[in-house]
């Protein structure tokens, strides 16, 4: 099979982490390097700092956006927030560098906001701190990386610490702003979240598509933050959920926590399973150390997450893992019934027919185009639609290109504008073939044909 451009053979999407300092250029930059999905951490960061984040990664979008003269081709890119979540994080002023800190030396963790990105001597401020003060004791220990801090007593909005010293020697180490503490030997309940719902309410004011809540656990956390954005969502804007879940807790709670969401950010393949099954996205965070496996299960990713430095290495890895896909059909039965045979039927011609590309016309609903998603296609999925909400949600979906189309046009023309919108980016060329597939309620149709040399369309 041949292709016209290397791009091509990217099926899956690509997000990555937008950090403090990078500028609107280079922004852009990884925009044009494939990447779909620009991510920002909140708990990595002041308020202060995520405002002047959030607008230099909104801008550069509408930079990039902009840049495509043709309005129906401006791509569609999606901003996603990581709440803080309930984590501990040390949070202190960055400008002035790492904390040293000497064996035994004598720390205050403080829970009062007053002390926040402040440099106050032996005194740091810890985020949710406050959760977990009841049920600290003198002896308890808190790792931060190697090293160790242990409680000595509870003064106050104050846990009054002791420095262990690194696990390895005794020499001076570094505590660095937002270090994340771990409990160790400690169970705790959680009594708020208030702070991730105001963190809910900034990211929707900054045009955040994609909410993802790290290590989820509870439905009460699920629902009160979905209730959250249905309150703040803005007229028209397209929201999504997405959530880590603790891969050693894939259990009946967790299963049920995964059927509400629309996506899970996870390496463990028992839960990428469960998501085929309930047709959810999956998000793979890509390890800067370490390349990507060789193995089946891999090919269930929707989208890698990766350092924005990363990002070359990465395609690499997919390229060479999309290459070596085998054409063979994938038997499982995953498909609610309505949609089974025109799902398969389309993986099944694709596959045998060798493919090029395959144009997907779908104007109310995304089910299709996810559903189709979750096979093993051998080709890029053009999904032409006039509904703003189909193009938002297949944008986190691997194969699937979203192609704009006007309003009230005929299946024939739409088909047309998806096949100009393949060649003019790479994706076919004159005498590719293409199958493609009408799906709508109660209507489903499959045709078969190949790009003409003289395939001309003005889309102005």
């Amino acid at each position: 099979m041949s292709f016209v451009v290397e791009v091509s053979r990217i099926w899956q999407k690509l997000a990555v982490d937008v950090v403090l300092g990078q500028t609107v250029d280079e922004v852009v930059k990884l925009l044009q390097n494939n990447v779909t999905i620009l991510l920002v951490r909140f708990g990595l960061h002041t308020k202060s700092e995520l405002q002047t984040l959030l607008d230099s990664v909104n801008q550069a979008i509408d930079v990039y956006c902009n840049s495509y003269t043709i309005p129906l081709w401006k791509p569609t890119v999606r901003l996603a927030c990581e709440l803080s979540g309930q984590s501990l994080r040390l949070k202190f002023d960055r400008r002035q560098g790492p904390i040293q800190i000497t064996p035994g030396q004598r720390l205050y963790l403080a829970s009062d906001k007053i002390y926040e990105d402040k440099r106050v001597e032996n005194v740091i401020y810890v985020t949710n701190l406050d959760n977990v003060l009841a049920y600290l004791k003198r002896g308890d220990k808190f790792r931060i990386g190697c090293n160790e801090i242990i409680v000595c007593k509870i003064k106050g909005k104050f846990a009054v610490c002791r420095a262990k010293g690194d696990c390895n020697s005794s020499i001076v180490f570094q505590l660095h702003p937002y270090e994340r503490l771990i409990l160790t030997g400690l169970d705790y309940e959680w009594n708020t979240i208030q702070n991730d719902i105001e963190e809910c309410h900034y990211a929707v004011s900054n045009n955040c598509g994609i909410i993802l809540i790290p290590e989820l656990n509870s439905h009460l956390t699920y629902h009160a933050i979905r209730n959250a954005l249905l309150s703040y969502q803005i007229e028209n804007q397209i929201l999504q959920i997405f959530a880590s879940i603790d891969h050693h807790v894939a259990n009946t709670r967790s299963i049920s926590l995964i059927r509400h969401l629309d996506g899970v950010i996870t390496n463990d393949k028992t839960i990428i399973d469960i998501c085929r099954i309930y047709c959810k996205v999956v998000l793979f965070e890509f390890p800067k150390t370490n390349q990507i496996p060789d193995d089946e299960w891999f090919h269930k990713v929707d989208v890698f997450i990766a350092p924005s430095d990363s990002v070359d290495e990465v395609k690499a890895a997919l390229l060479e893992l999309n290459r070596n896909i085998s054409a063979e059909r994938d038997n499982d039965n995953l498909f609610a019934n309505h949609n089974r045979i025109f799902n398969q039927c389309i993986e099944y011609s694709s596959n045998s027919c060798g493919a090029h590309a395959i144009v997907l016309c779908t104007s109310g609903s995304a089910q299709i185009a996810e559903e189709l998603s979750t096979r093993k296609l051998p080709c890029p999925m053009l999904v032409a639609s006039n509904d703003e909400n189909v193009l938002q949600r297949v944008s986190t979906r691997k194969y699937c290109i979203p192609v704009r189309t006007p309003d009230g046009i005929s299946k024939r023309l739409t088909i047309k504008y998806a096949t100009v919108y393949g060649k003019q980016f790479g994706y076919i060329e004159s005498g590719s073939f293409v199958v493609t597939g009408l799906g709508e309620e109660n209507l489903s149709e499959i045709d078969f044909s190949y790009v003409p040399d003289d395939f001309i369309l003005s889309l102005k």
